[in-house]
């Protein structure tokens, strides 16, 4: 079975890291291991790949990271689009957190989810849901209120970017702010027994009279921001989906296919056109103002990964529903992607209102 692999998108790890990686992935799997050491060292060691001839090798490696410990991968993930945020958009204020998040002294935590479902739903022309979190100003300070449902890397030290509406007494205004986890009034529920992924320390982040510096603001208008960074947010996501769909694939390679043959072909077939084409638009990725490739690549891949890791048990056959089993594993791994943001039902919805428009 020939599988294409993420090396076809641009420069990755040295393989005796990324052998480290697939070593740990039962660990990381079974127990609850703190990710932030094994991110700082893919960021040193490498695998940290800035501005817009970056995005192909931050998604070669994400990808490649992915086809070993998708939990590692997704932790990645997060942290690396926290630094897109504060790199491309940040403003004076934020040089420090984008120093510690560059060098991985702090883990960085994308809550974002709220803010592109609102990017959305402006675009089709629909009312918004809201983004979750109120940000009253008070003096040279911002206080805020409000529940966001679900984010990765909550650890103390975490620097976090989040969308929320702006009170002022003239109207109410959009705006990304970054700031401290570990702070009062902020507290964190973490989300327990899970299917998979545990040791990403993910929950739920409710704010209840935190006061944050006025300039946590991002100066990037909200709209400009959200729809400048989702090209890459689109692209790094669908990097995690075709890596661990590669490693389900890589999974049961030598396998007979037996009356599998001809899925076995044409998985293997799409993941190289998809490989390819999440290549050429990460190309683009960070100029891209219509997403609807993005999109559908995004929901194509996840597809990918779901069906891969299906065809893996197929194969596998019984040893491979033991629940410690790196099939398995996958295989609960793959249950999550329908449900991350963008979920499956908001990457449907989107690409029904854009083919209605055109």
């Amino acid at each position: 079975m020939s599988i294409a692999t993420a090396s076809a998108l641009g420069a990755t790890l040295p393989s005796g890291h990324l052998e480290e990686i697939a070593a740990d992935a039962a660990r990381v799997d079974t127990e609850r291991v703190d990710l932030r050491p094994a991110v700082r060292q893919i960021l040193t060691g490498g695998g940290l790949h800035r501005g817009a001839d970056g995005v192909g090798d931050q998604a070669a490696v994400i990808a490649d990271v992915a086809t070993r410990c998708m939990s590692t991968a997704f932790s990645l993930w997060g942290h690396r689009m926290t630094i897109e945020y504060l790199d491309r958009f940040g403003g004076p204020e934020h040089l420090q957190p984008l120093t510690d998040l560059v060098s991985g002294t702090r883990p960085g935590v994308s809550a974002m989810g709220a803010s592109f479902r609102h990017l959305a739903q402006v675009r089709a022309g629909v009312e918004p849901t809201g983004l979750g979190v109120q940000a009253r100003p008070d003096g040279h300070e911002l206080v805020l209120d409000g529940f966001l449902p679900y984010a990765t890397n909550l650890h103390d030290d975490a620097v976090v970017v989040l969308g929320a509406h702006r009170l002022d007494p003239d109207g109410v205004t959009d705006v990304i702010l970054a700031i401290d986890l570990d702070q009062p009034g902020l507290a964190v529920r973490e989300a327990t027994d899970l299917l998979a992924l545990n040791s990403t320390t993910s929950g739920s982040l409710r704010f209840e009279g935190v006061r944050v510096p006025a300039g946590a603001v991002l100066p990037t208008p909200f709209l400009d921001l959200v729809g400048g960074v989702r090209g890459v947010f689109l692209v790094l996501q669908t990097a995690f989906c075709l890596g661990h769909a590669a490693g389900s694939l890589a999974s049961v390679a030598d396998v007979p296919a037996g009356p599998f043959a001809d899925e076995v072909a044409a998985r293997s077939a799409d993941q190289e056109r998809l490989t390819g084409l999440l290549g050429d638009l990460a190309a683009d990725a960070r100029g891209a103002t219509d997403h609807g490739g993005y999109l559908r690549l995004r929901l194509e891949s996840m597809e990918q990964a779901q069906a891969a890791a299906q065809l893996a048990l197929c194969l596998a056959g019984g040893r491979g529903y033991t629940r410690t089993h790196p099939v398995a594993r996958r295989l609960r791994e793959s249950a999550f992607l329908p449900v991350q943001a963008p979920t499956k039902g908001q990457l449907l919805w989107e690409l029904q209102s854009l083919n209605s428009e055109a």
